[in-house]
C-alpha cells in the first residue's frame, strides 16, 4: 500500500503535468524497461531542464514506491525531500553533450552530474530514505540516457561527437607501416576507377549511354528501417566503440555525392554498424554500395592514415564451377576486383579489419543458389565475430532471406534496411545527372544534351504513364536512353512507351550482357515476349503479381513447342527450367523476390504482356467480364492500344465495354460512369480507333470531363486513379474555367495520391481564392509534401489562406514559414511551438484546435493579432488576457461562460463568441474599438452593455433570448444586424440606423415593418417566418435587392412592384395567388415560389434575367411560357403536375428537377 508521502507526491500538479506530457516510449539504449516521457509529446527539446528533472524524479518516485513497501511507508515530507535532493543532484540543463561524455553509461552520467551539482555536506536522510535516494538517482540517470538515445538526432550527433574524439585521440595512434600506407593507396586508387562506373544492360541503342560514372550520375536513394536491432553478438561493439579510432567519418558528409541523404545513410549504419540492405531488381543496391565505396576512397584526401578501406565483394563472383568459393580475408583484395592481391603486405587485410578501419560490402546474396545461402551467411557471421570492429553491409533482394536467416542476422546485430522507390525529386536529379555524364558522347553539344534532360523532366511532370515507370535507377536509365534513342520523341501513350521499352529490354540485353550464353538458348525478342506473356497472363487470371516457379516452368513448357532453337546434334533441347532461368538472367523483366517465387520488375510490364496474351489467345471476353475489377483496368487499356493493328479485336473490346456502360446508364451505383471513363482512357492516345467508338465515348464522357459538380468530382475519384490521365490530357488541350478547375482539384484530392501532383501543378495558375484554398488543403492529400510545395504551393499566393501543414516540422523551413500569414495548429500539436512561430515573420493569425490548451507561450508572439479557436474545450482566459495586441478573437466552446478577462483586450476590433454560454456582456463595455461582434446562439438576454460600443459595424444576436433592442438605437454605424430567431417584436429602435444595408428579422414576432421605411440604404432584408402581412412600408426602401418573405402571412404583393432593384425574392409558402405584380421586377435573377397555390406563370415570362426559378409543390401544369427565359439555368418543378416541358427542353444550360412529376419530354 502506498504511504502518505507518496500520496502527496501523486497529488502534486508537477507530477500530473509530467505524466500528461510524456512521450510514447521508443527503442533506445534499452537502459530501462519502461521509459518515462520527458518534455513535450510532439516537440522534443534539445536539453532536459531542471523542471524536467524534477518532474521525472517525482514520477519515478511513485514507481519505486509502488514496487517496494518500505519506500511507500516513508513520511510525506521525507519522500518529498528525497525527490528534491535527487533533483538537485541531477539538476539540468542535462544535454546531449553530457550523455555523450558519459558514453551513454547511466553510472558515468550520475558521477558527472554529482560532481557538477551535488552540494557539500548533504544531510543524511535515514537508511530507507538513503536507499530510495540511491535507487531514484540511478533510475533517473537510466531514464535520461534512454531519452537522449531515442532522439532523432542522436545517431548523427553521436558520429559527430565520435569524430571529435577521434581527432583528439588520433595523435596517440602510431602511424602504420609505410608499406601498408603505400599499398592502401594503390589498392584504393585502382578500386575507385573500377567501381566508379555503372552499366545498364539493354541500352545499346546508344553505346555510350550504357555506362556512366557514378560519382557524377549517382543520386541519393532513400532507405527505410525494417528492423533496427541492438548488437546481441557479444563480439559486436557499439557504434561508439567501433568508430572511436576512425578520424574521418565526420568528413564523409562533405565528400560523398549523396551527402544530402546523410541521415538516411546513417540509419543504415546505426545502431550496430551492420545492415542488410534490401531492394528489388534495379532498385540501386549495387550502385549504392559502389558509391559508398567510392565515397570512402574519395574521402581519403581529408584523412590522416590509416584511412577507411572498403572491400567490395560481389557474391556472384564467389560462385564458380557450381560451388561456393568463400574467400579468406587475405583474398578480399583480389575478390574486390583488384589485380594487386599478391602485392599486398602480409597480413594487411587482417590488420585493416582488426583496426576497425574496414567497411566490408557484400553485394547480392540473392544471386547465389538457395542451397548456398546457409554457408554464405555462416561465413559472414564468422568474419563478423573474428573482426568485430569492422562495418558490414550485405545486400539482397526482398524476401530472399528465410526467417531463420533473419533471426541469425538479427542476433549478430544486423539491421534490416529497405531501399524505397525513387520519388519525383530523385528521378529529376537522376535525369539531370544522367544527361550530364553523356555530354562528352556523340555529336550533340553539351547545351543540346542538357536541354534534352530538361525536356525529359518536363515530360515526367506531365505524363503519368512515364512517371509511373520511373521508380528505380534501372528504369530511369532505361527511360533516359530511350529518350535519346528516339531523338527526344518518346512514344505517346503508355502502350507506345512500353512497347518501345520492351523492344529495348528484350532486343539488346542479350548482346549487352557479358555473361556467355549457350548457343541453343539464344532467344529472339518475339520468343522472349511469347514466353513472358504466358507467365503474365497466368498471374493476371489468378489475380496475382507473382507466380510460383513450378507453375512458371509449366507455363513455359506449354509454349516451348512453338519456339525454334538452332539444330545441334550434340545438344539436347533446353528444358523449361533452363529457359525460365535464361529469362530471369537476360530479360531484365523477371526477378525472384523470394525463393521459388517470380514477379515482373514492374507491374506495368505484366499488364502490357498480359494484354498481348489476351489478344493472341482469344481471351478478350475474359477481360470484359472483369471490367469491374481494377486489376484488369490497365490490361484492358493496353489491350485496346495493342489492338490498333487488329481492328476486329479492338472493335470487340470497345463494343463490349460500351455495351456494358450503356446497360448501366441510369444506375446510381456509378458503374456506368466508371466504364465510360475506362473507355475514354483506353482510346485517349490511340492513333487508330473507329469513329463511331470515338464519338460514342466522347458524347458519354463530355459531361464528366472535366467535372462540374461535387457529384461529378466524386464520381471521377471513385472511378480510379486512371482518371488522372484523362484530366491531364484535357487540361493540356483546354483551358478550364475556375469552376471546372475547382472540381478537378476536388477529384485529384480525393484520390489521395502523389500521382495527382502534376495535375495540381497544372492548375496552380488559377488565382481565385476558392481554388487556392483547395490547393492549400490538398497538401495533406499527398505523401511527398516536399515535392508538392516545390511544384505547386510555392507558385501559389497563400498569404490570405489558412495553411494546414502535412508535417509540422515544415514550419522550420524559411521558404515555407516566411510565406504563411494564417496557420492552423491541429489537435495533435499539444504544445504551441513558440520559438518556431516567432521566426515566422509574416504570421498574424493562428487557428487553434481544442487540444492546444497551453496558451502561455502566445505572449511571446506579438505579431499574432488574430486567434481563432475551434472545438469544445474552454480556453484559458487568463492567458488570453495577456495578449494585448489581439485585434481578432473567436471562441466556440459551449461551456465558455466567463469572459471577464477580455476586458483588458482593448485593441480588439472583431470578437466572435458564437455558441458559447456567455450571458453577461458587461465585460465588453470597455472594448470601444469593436467593429464586429458575434454573440449568436449565446445565453444573452440583455444588450444594454452594447450601447457603449458605438464603433460597431456588424452585430449578430441571432438565436438569443434578446427581446428588447432599444439599447441599439445609438449604434448608428451598424451596417449589418441579425436578430434572427430572437424574441424581438418591436423594431422601432432601429429606425435611426440609417447605415444598415443588411437586416435579418426572420423567425421573430414582428408584425409591423413601418419603422424600416426610412432605411434607404437597406439592400438585404429577411422577414421569413414572421407575422408581417403589410408590405407597403417597404416601398420607401428603394435599394432592396434581396427580400425573403418565406412563410410570412402575406398575400398581396402589389407594393413589391415598385422595388425594381430586387434581384432575389423568396415568396415560398406564403399566401400569394396572383403573380402579375411581379412582372415589373425585370431585374430578378432568383425567384422562389415553392408551395404557392398558383397555376398561371405566364406573368413571369417578362423576367428575362431569371437564372433560378423554384415552383416546387405549386399547381402549375403549363410551363411553355417560360421558354422565353433564355438565361434560366435552374428550374425546380418537383411535385408539380407538369407533364411537358415544351420549348424549355431547347435551353442548352437548363437543369430541371422533375422529381415526383408525370413529366414526359416532348
Amino acid at each position: 500500500m502506498v504511504g502518505s508521502g507518496v500520496l502527496a507526491l501523486r497529488a502534486s500538479g508537477l507530477v500530473v503535468s509530467a505524466l500528461r506530457a510524456a512521450l510514447a516510449p521508443r527503442p533506445g539504449a534499452h537502459s530501462v524497461d519502461e521509459p518515462e516521457r520527458i518534455g513535450s509529446r510532439f516537440r522534443r527539446a534539445p536539453d532536459v531542464t531542471p523542471e524536467d528533472v524534477r518532474r521525472l524524479a517525482g514520477a519515478l518516485a511513485l514507481r519505486l514506491a509502488d514496487a517496494e513497501a518500505r519506500f511507500a511507508a516513508l513520511e510525506p515530507s521525507v519522500g518529498e525531500q528525497v525527490v528534491a535532493e535527487v533533483a538537485v543532484l541531477l539538476r539540468g540543463p542535462v544535454t546531449m553533450d553530457d550523455v555523450q561524455r558519459a558514453l551513454g553509461d547511466p553510472g558515468r552520467l550520475r558521477l558527472m552530474l554529482s560532481a557538477r551539482n551535488a552540494p557539500t555536506g548533504r544531510p543524511s536522510l535515514g537508511n530507507d530514505a538513503e536507499e530510495l535516494f540511491d535507487a531514484l538517482a540511478d533510475v533517473c540517470c537510466r531514464q535520461l540516457v534512454e531519452h537522449f538515445t531515442t532522439a532523432p538526432w542522436y545517431t548523427v550527433r553521436t558520429v559527430t561527437e565520435i569524430s571529435r574524439a577521434v581527432g583528439e585521440l588520433h595523435d596517440r595512434i602510431p602511424d602504420p607501416e609505410a608499406a601498408d600506407q603505400e599499398f592502401a593507396e594503390r589498392y584504393m586508387t585502382g578500386l575507385r576507377d573500377q567501381l566508379d562506373r555503372a552499366e545498364v544492360l539493354g541500352v545499346v541503342e546508344i553505346q555510350q549511354a550504357s555506362s556512366y560514372r557514378l560519382s557524377t550520375a549517382y543520386v541519393n536513394l532513400d532507405v527505410g528501417t525494417v528492423t533496427q536491432t541492438q548488437p546481441r553478438d557479444p563480439h559486436a561493439l557499439t557504434l561508439t566503440q567501433r568508430l572511436v579510432r576512425r578520424p574521418t567519418w565526420e568528413n564523409l558528409a562533405s565528400n560523398w555525392a549523396f551527402a544530402a541523404g546523410l541521415p538516411s545513410w546513417h540509419s543504415v549504419l546505426s545502431p550496430s554498424g551492420r545492415a542488410v540492405l534490401e531492394g528489388p531488381a534495379g532498385a540501386g543496391k549495387t550502385s549504392l554500395l559502389r558509391r559508398l565505396a567510392v565515397g570512402l576512397i574519395d574521402a581519403r584526401s581529408q584523412q590522416q592514415p590509416p584511412v577507411v578501406v572498403p572491400f567490395f565483394l560481389q557474391v556472384r563472383r564467389l560462385y564458380r564451377d557450381e560451388r561456393l568459393c568463400l574467400p579468406a580475408v587475405d583474398d578480399f583484395v583480389r575478390e574486390s576486383g583488384s589485380t594487386l592481391g599478391s602485392a599486398q603486405p602480409p597480413g594487411w587485410a587482417d590488420r585493416v579489419l582488426r583496426s576497425g578501419h574496414a567497411v566490408v560490402l557484400v553485394d547480392g546474396l540473392d544471386e547465389l543458389p538457395q542451397p548456398c545461402h546457409d554457408e554464405a551467411l555462416a561465413w559472414l557471421q564468422q568474419v563478423c565475430r573474428d573482426y568485430p570492429h569492422a562495418t558490414y553491409i550485405l545486400s539482397s533482394r526482398p524476401r530472399v532471406l528465410t526467417d531463420a536467416h533473419r533471426r541469425s542476422l538479427d542476433e549478430a546485430g544486423f539491421a534490416s534496411i529497405a531501399l524505397r522507390p525513387m520519388n519525383r525529386a530523385q528521378v529529376a536529379e537522376f535525369v539531370t545527372r544522367w544527361h550530364d555524364t553523356h555530354t562528352a558522347y556523340g555529336a550533340d553539344s553539351r547545351e543540346q544534351i542538357i536541354r534534352s534532360g530538361e525536356d525529359l523532366n518536363r515530360l515526367l511532370d506531365t505524363r503519368r504513364d512515364l512517371a509511373r515507370l520511373a521508380t528505380s535507377p534501372l528504369l530511369c536509365a532505361l527511360i533516359c536512353a530511350l529518350h535519346r534513342a528516339t531523338d527526344q520523341a518518346l512514344p505517346e501513350g503508355r502502350v507506345g512507351l512500353y512497347q518501345a521499352a520492351m523492344t529495348m529490354m528484350l532486343g539488346s540485353r542479350e548482346q549487352a550482357s557479358k555473361v556467355p550464353a549457350a548457343h541453343h538458348l539464344r532467344l529472339s525478342p518475339p520468343q522472349q515476349e511469347a514466353l513472358l506473356s504466358a507467365l503474365a497472363w497466368w498471374m493476371t487470371m489468378n489475380g496475382r503479381r507473382d507466380i510460383p516457379r513450378t507453375v512458371a516452368e509449366a507455363r513455359v513448357q506449354e509454349v516451348l513447342p512453338l519456339v525454334r532453337f538452332p539444330d545441334r546434334d550434340d545438344q539436347s533441347p533446353p528444358t523449361a527450367a533452363e529457359v525460365l532461368r535464361h529469362l530471369e538472367q537476360r530479360s531484365g523483366l523477371l526477378h525472384e523476390p523470394q525463393i521459388d517465387l517470380l514477379e515482373f520488375s514492374h507491374a506495368s510490364f505484366q499488364d502490357y504482356l498480359a494484354a498481348g496474351a489476351a489478344l493472341g489467345g482469344d481471351h478478350l471476353d475474359h477481360i470484359l467480364v472483369h471490367t469491374w475489377d481494377p486489376r484488369y483496368h490497365d490490361v484492358l487499356i493496353m489491350a485496346v492500344g495493342r489492338a490498333q493493328s487488329r481492328p476486329r479485336d479492338q472493335r470487340h473490346l470497345l463494343d463490349g465495354l460500351i455495351t456494358r456502360a450503356r446497360e448501366g446508364d441510369g444506375d446510381q451505383s456509378g458503374d456506368a460512369r466508371r466504364l465510360w471513363l475506362l473507355a475514354a482512357a483506353a482510346i485517349a492516345d490511340l492513333d487508330l480507333v473507329s469513329p463511331d467508338h470515338r464519338q460514342a465515348v466522347h458524347e458519354a464522357t463530355r459531361a464528366l470531363i472535366p467535372p462540374n459538380t461535387h457529384f461529378d468530382a466524386a464520381s471521377l475519384a471513385e472511378a480510379g486513379e486512371f482518371v488522372l490521365d484523362l484530366l491531364g490530357d484535357h487540361i493540356r488541350h483546354h483551358e478550364l474555367t475556375d469552376s471546372q478547375a475547382f472540381f478537378t482539384i476536388i477529384t485529384a484530392t480525393d484520390l489521395q495520391s502523389d500521382a495527382a501532383i502534376p495535375l495540381f501543378s497544372a492548375l496552380r495558375h488559377h488565382t481565385s481564392h476558392d481554388i487556392r484554398h483547395l490547393l492549400a488543403q490538398a497538401w495533406t492529400s499527398v505523401a511527398d509534401s516536399d515535392r508538392y510545395w516545390r511544384d505547386v504551393l510555392c507558385h501559389v499566393r497563400i498569404d490570405d489562406l489558412a495553411i494546414v501543414l502535412p508535417d509540422f516540422a515544415l514550419i522550420r523551413r524559411p521558404q515555407i514559414r516566411d510565406r504563411i500569414r494564417t496557420l492552423f495548429l491541429p489537435d495533435e500539436v499539444r504544445e504551441i511551438p513558440v520559438s518556431d512561430l516567432a521566426a515566422a515573420s509574416h504570421l498574424t493569425t493562428l487557428l487553434l484546435d481544442a487540444g492546444n490548451t497551453d496558451l502561455s507561450g502566445l505572449v511571446e508572439l506579438p505579431r499574432v493579432t488574430s486567434l481563432l479557436f475551434r472545438g469544445a474545450a474552454p480556453v484559458d482566459m487568463d492567458a488570453l488576457a495577456k495578449l494585448k495586441n489581439l485585434r481578432e478573437l473567436r471562441l466556440t466552446a459551449p461551456a465558455q461562460a466567463d469572459i471577464s478577462a477580455l476586458a483588458s483586450l482593448t485593441s480588439l476590433t472583431t470578437l466572435k463568441l458564437h455558441g458559447t454560454a456567455v450571458s453577461d456582456l458587461r465585460p465588453l463595455t470597455g472594448l470601444t474599438n469593436l467593429a464586429s461582434l458575434d454573440i449568436a446562439a449565446t445565453r444573452v438576454t440583455d444588450v444594454g452593455p452594447l450601447a457603449a460600443l458605438t464603433s460597431l459595424v456588424q452585430l449578430d444576436l441571432a438565436a438569443t433570448e434578446v427581446a428588447d433592442v432599444d439599447a441599439l438605437a445609438g449604434l448608428i454605424r451598424l451596417t449589418h444586424l441579425s436578430l434572427h430567431a430572437t424574441g424581438v417584436a418591436d423594431v422601432s429602435a432601429l429606425s435611426g440606423l440609417k447605415e444598415l444595408t443588411s437586416l435579418r428579422l426572420g423567425g421573430t414576432a414582428i408584425t409591423d415593418v413601418s419603422p424600416l421605411a426610412g432605411l434607404t440604404r437597406l439592400s438585404h432584408l429577411d422577414l421569413g417566418v414572421t407575422q408581417v402581412s403589410d408590405l407597403s412600408p417597404l416601398t420607401r426602401v428603394p435599394r432592396l435587392r434581396d427580400l425573403n418573405l418565406h412563410r410570412a402571412p402575406t398575400s398581396d404583393v402589389h407594393s413589391l412592384a415598385l422595388l425594381t432593384r430586387l434581384t432575389r425574392l423568396d415568396l415560398s409558402h406564403t399566401l400569394v395567388t396572383d403573380l402579375r405584380p411581379l412582372a415589373e421586377l425585370a431585374s430578378l435573377e432568383g425567384l422562389f415560389l415553392a408551395g404557392l397555390p398558383v397555376q398561371d406563370v405566364r406573368p413571369l415570362a417578362a423576367l428575362t434575367n431569371l437564372t433560378q426559378l423554384d415552383l416546387e409543390g405549386t399547381e402549375v401544369s403549363d410551363v411553355g411560357s417560360l421558354a422565353a427565359l433564355t438565361n434560366l439555368t435552374l428550374l425546380n418543378l418537383a411535385h408539380t403536375p407538369v407533364a411537358q416541358l415544351g420549348q424549355l427542353g431547347a435551353l442548352p444550360e437548363l437543369e430541371v428537377d422533375i422529381t415526383g412529376t408525370p413529366l414526359s419530354m416532348s
